[in-house]
């Protein structure tokens, strides 16, 4: 259809301007049809979105238990000796 209106444009019309009209036109539509194709797995997606995301908590939780210190009631310079220890 938009090559149909670029060949059929008139001499004072620029043909670029209705390519872009028509990428336009066919971006959005290309969309629309993926989100109709995304819906229908949406059940599917959810849990396993939840799960992986939910592992990279549990992960990096275990990676601030091992690796941070508890800082709560220690003076700067004791922080800093922890560090320079290590």
């Amino acid at each position: 259809m938009c090559l149909a209106r670029t060949l059929g444009a008139d001499a004072d019309e620029d043909p670029l301007e209705w390519n872009e009209h028509c990428a336009g036109d066919q971006s959005t539509r290309f969309n629309r049809a993926r989100g109709d194709l995304s819906a229908d797995r949406w059940e599917k997606q959810v849990p396993t979105m939840f799960f992986l995301f939910a592992s990279f908590t549990v992960v990096y939780f275990l990676v601030v238990a091992a690796f941070l210190p508890e800082t709560k009631g220690k003076t700067l310079e004791e922080i800093e000796a922890h560090f320079e220890a290590a």
